[in-house]
């Protein structure tokens, strides 16, 4: 009998009921998404499992008058916390994040939990009282897959449920710390669930420690040798290919504004390496200031956008994000849309940046860069992605 090895992602409910902002937000539950996205690159396996619930869930504060969230009551012979309602079938708030919508070619299924009224469903493995499966446990094993890490919302229920069912299925399961939160109903929640799964024999890792190996059929490249290292970058090579790695923040945010005049925000600025101004989108390195080596990418968005442009937006939204120059670096870009942008500071980067801003007509951005490239400036290509972006964030707009 042929050992099951292959390995599977196990995203968690990554929902937007579960983000801030949402019936039952998950405090820094939108934080992930980058991670939870590039870490689907590195599996032979993924899955995603999705809370589905009737309206009258027994769950739901909402359906026990006189109850509120956070009670404890007996349904169905169990202890169930009583929660808001959250994940309604059919409902936005209960689909898959657009984010991973958008990389469902790399889904390989979506196993729905919570969909009996008189029953929750924690686990994406079994409901609360382990009466009935939802089919998870059975698919992984026919596909050959012998260990599973598990990510998503929230670390101190369905997470850490699912993470000890794997264990108890036999699986040899891993918790991606950094790519969890928690709903930490009462303080320490969060580290008493990561004890309990280690207790069980899973492991811990942050994403890191698996970003860093080949990607998901890469495993048979040649290994990485180091050609030569400077301040910022190192050159590498890999068989015969070579190219380049950022010694700090190997993830960068672009950032799509609009003004409240359907303005794009661009900017300008002397860039060396290719001997000239270059007009660009305000963007920045993630995590490259000393001390900010964590630093979340939209707060690295929100900081450069207001750096370079001196303007501060209400919210940020993750639009994309994949590599830039695939055959030159192993640089990360995430592409984000800047919503309700008010005009804050100065802008003009640090001193050393000498930027300018452009305010330029959403409706005549081709012809101003024309007359930009006409005039010896250099147009940095991504522009026309970020274009894309920012009309269709306007047409919604209205």
């Amino acid at each position: 009998m042929t050992t099951p090895s292959k390995r599977a992602l196990i995203i968690v409910d990554l929902q937007p009921d579960f983000l801030p902002g949402g019936p039952l937000g998950v405090q820094g539950g939108d934080e992930i998404i980058p991670t939870v996205i590039e870490l689907m690159s590195r599996f032979e396996i993924v899955v995603a499992t999705q809370d589905w619930h009737p309206a009258d869930h027994g769950s739901f504060a909402a359906n026990h008058p006189g109850r509120s969230p956070g009670e404890v009551i007996d349904l169905d012979g169990l202890p169930q916390v009583l929660w808001p309602v959250h994940c309604v079938q059919d409902t936005e708030g209960a689909q898959l994040v657009p984010q991973l919508r958008a990389s469902s070619a790399k889904l390989d299924a979506v196993f729905r939990k919570g969909t009996d009224k008189q029953i929750d469903s924690y686990s994406g493995f079994f409901d609360n009282g382990h009466r009935k499966p939802t089919g998870l446990a059975q698919w992984l094993a026919e596909q050959g897959v012998g260990s599973v890490a598990v990510c998503g919302l929230a670390l101190d229920y369905c997470v850490k449920f699912t993470a000890l069912d794997a264990l108890e299925r036999g699986l040899e399961t891993t918790l991606i710390r950094d790519a969890t939160r928690a709903v930490n109903l009462q303080p320490g929640d969060d580290a008493r669930a990561i004890e309990a799964i280690t207790a069980a024999g899973g492991k811990v890792v942050d994403s890191a420690a698996i970003l860093g190996e080949p990607r998901a059929g890469m495993q048979d490249f040649p290994e990485q040798e180091l050609i030569a290292e400077g301040k910022w970058l190192r050159l590498v090579r890999r068989g015969r290919w070579e190219y380049c790695q950022r010694t700090v923040g190997g993830t960068a945010a672009l950032i799509v504004a609009v003004t409240d005049d359907n303005e794009l925000i661009l900017i300008e600025q002397p860039r060396p390496a290719v001997a000239g101004m270059c007009i660009e989108l305000p963007a920045g390195l993630v995590g490259d200031h000393a001390g900010s080596e964590d630093e979340a990418p939209e707060l690295a968005a929100a900081r450069e956008l207001e750096e370079e442009t001196g303007y501060t937006p209400t919210r940020l939204e993750m639009v994309a994000q994949g590599t830039s120059t695939p055959g030159l670096s192993d640089e990360h870009l995430i592409f984000y849309v800047a919503h309700g942008v008010t005009k804050t500071g100065p802008g003009g980067g640090d001193d050393h940046e000498d930027i300018t801003v452009h305010l330029v007509p959403l409706d005549q951005v081709e012809a101003w860069i024309a007359a930009q490239q006409a005039a010896g400036r250099v147009i940095d290509l991504k522009i026309w992605s970020g274009l894309y972006f920012a009309r269709r964030a306007a047409a919604a707009r209205g």
